[in-house]
């Protein structure tokens, strides 16, 4: 995706000359926090000068701003005959339009230091993308995708910004939309800390929290009962430990909040020997226990696998699990994160650990969709995780990319990440994630974690030759893989999109030699 620069004048708030835009006596748009009985809204007068127009005007707060302050992308003609405004809104339908990628920007105003909550008002279909800057587009505050309008986007703004603008633009996923006015208001803030200063604590503090209240400081924070969790298959004993072992050390060397690892089995032959390990099976109901075992690997003893790139049923089958343990266990908080993945950097553990309601996932830039390998879902959006049978069954995924179906509130887009194990031999040093992260890479590839003596640790090359045979054939290439290095085909999209666990099968005489080594990667 082409990065969104702005270079224009202003735009007044209302998009003409003459009075700026007022708010009626109408009650909060957002009310984030009750007040206690008789108690004064702290800091009122000052909140109503937290946002000013670019003549440098008072705006007061809670403001809804109309379509008509916008900027439409003039592709689509010139003001008076802009076909994106046929009316006071902003209307776009991707069937008869399909000129620019920007649609709207603007308007110009200047933010204090705060937190913010901006809500669009109108309908979509499809996602969005919002991306909020300073300076005239120079540089970024937030960037997302949206699928829906029923909840504000959280912006921080830890010092004074000007010339905020806000920049929607069409994705390949955008059918239509039609925008009718933007709402925003100031989050009360009850000590510095709710901010901080300029730097990483503020940074991800402007991506964590999607939708709902604000992030009260950490130390007063009590973090929700959290479940991290796979789907797993492996037909031999030392892929468990090179891939699935290394994953849950990343997870708890790591700086992510959670209560239980869960490591969902199709049906695999052989099990991992890790001490600690709770092994459940579905031949038994699941326990009933005050306190869960940290490290657990619940296992399907007859597997579904996959019978096409399009169709997944052992994949649907962990993931709807994974919300019925997650319902039966009292989670409020589940963190999906495939065993080909890894949140490298502090501020994406960060921004997962703030998270507090909201169904979010990352970004794969390559393909243009959705990351469905790393999802995070909190608050109201437990409801429907629980459901996800029901919302979306299996059958409905068949011949269709997962990443469009998701039920997903927002896609984050501000972190660097993609499925580089697919195209790069090494990862970033500014990556925040990384997906589809192959068995056999080498200890110097995990530079981010700390695997103690390197030359403990086993390198597969093997795996790289034989990781199919498990699947039952020889593989071969998908239709449009010669283009994965760009992505551009549509068929490596779909061949690409919910790939199966890369499965290995290290020849017996490589197995007693990675027994004496695999100690170091084993979960303490």
């Amino acid at each position: 995706m082409r990065a969104i620069e702005i270079a224009r004048e202003p735009t007044p708030l209302n998009g003409s000359p003459g009075p700026q835009p007022t708010i009626s006596g109408e009650r909060p748009i957002f009310r984030s926090q009750k007040l206690a009985a008789g108690a004064k809204r702290p800091d009122a007068p000052a909140a109503r000068s937290l946002l000013r127009d670019s003549g440098g005007r008072d705006l007061p707060l809670p403001l809804k701003l109309p379509a008509a302050s916008l900027h439409p992308a003039d592709a689509f003609g010139a003001v008076e005959a802009n076909r994106l405004r046929p009316g006071g809104s902003i209307v776009f339908n991707a069937e008869t339009m399909s000129e620019e990628l920007i649609l709207f920007s603007g308007p110009c105003f200047h933010l204090e230091r705060g937190i913010y909550l901006i809500r669009l008002r109108g309908s979509l279909e499809g996602l969005l993308g919002l991306r909020f800057t300073k300076n005239l587009g120079v540089d970024r505050l937030r960037e997302v995708a949206i699928s829906r309008f029923d909840e504000p986007v959280r912006i921080v703004v830890s010092e004074p910004a000007d010339n905020v603008e806000i920049t929607g633009y069409r994705m390949k996923a955008t059918r239509s939309l039609t925008l009718d006015s933007i709402e925003i208001d100031a989050v009360p803030i009850e000590t510095n800390e709710d901010i901080g200063p300029p730097g990483p604590r503020a940074e991800a503090l402007n991506t964590a929290h999607a939708v709902g209240a604000p992030v009260p400081p950490v130390a007063r924070r009590r973090s929700p009962k959290t479940l991290v969790f796979c789907t797993a298959f492996s037909h031999v004993h030392d892929y468990w430990d090179a891939r699935y072992g290394l994953w849950v050390k990343a997870l708890q060397s790591s700086g992510l909040e959670f209560d239980t690892i869960l490591m969902v089995d199709d049906g695999s032959s052989t099990v991992p020997d890790w001490p600690g390990l709770a092994v459940w099976t579905d031949a038994e109901p699941l326990p009933h226990l005050d306190e869960l075992p940290e490290v657990i690997l619940y296992r399907f003893q007859q597997r579904l696998g996959r019978r096409s790139v399009v169709d997944f049923p052992g994949w649907h089958r962990s993931f709807t699990f994974a919300g019925k343990f997650a319902e039966a266990y009292g989670f409020e908080k589940v963190i999906h994160i495939e065993s080909d993945c890894f949140l490298v950097s502090e501020r994406i553990q960060r921004y997962v650990n703030d998270l507090r309601a909201g169904w979010t996932a990352m970004w794969s830039p390559r393909y243009e969709f959705a990351e469905s390998a790393i999802q995070i879902v909190a608050g109201d959006a437990m409801r429907r995780f629980q459901d996800f049978e029901q919302i979306l069954p299996q059958q409905r995924l068949v011949n269709h990319g997962l990443e469009d179906e998701l039920p997903l509130d927002i896609v984050e887009m501000t972190f660097k990440g993609d499925r580089y194990g697919e195209y790069l031999d090494h990862v970033p040093q500014d990556a925040d994630y990384i997906a589809q992260v192959r068995a056999e890479q080498p200890p110097q590839y995990f530079w981010w974690l700390d695997l103690g003596d390197e030359s403990r640790v086993p390198v597969l090359t093997e795996f790289s030759l034989t990781r199919d045979r498990a699947l039952g054939g020889v593989r071969t290439k998908a239709p449009g893989e010669e283009h994965s290095k760009t992505g551009d085909s549509p068929s490596s999209r779909l061949a690409s999109a919910n790939s199966a666990s890369r499965i290995g099968d290290a020849p017996d005489k490589t197995r007693g030699e990675a027994d004496s080594v695999m100690d170091s990667l084993r979960p303490a």
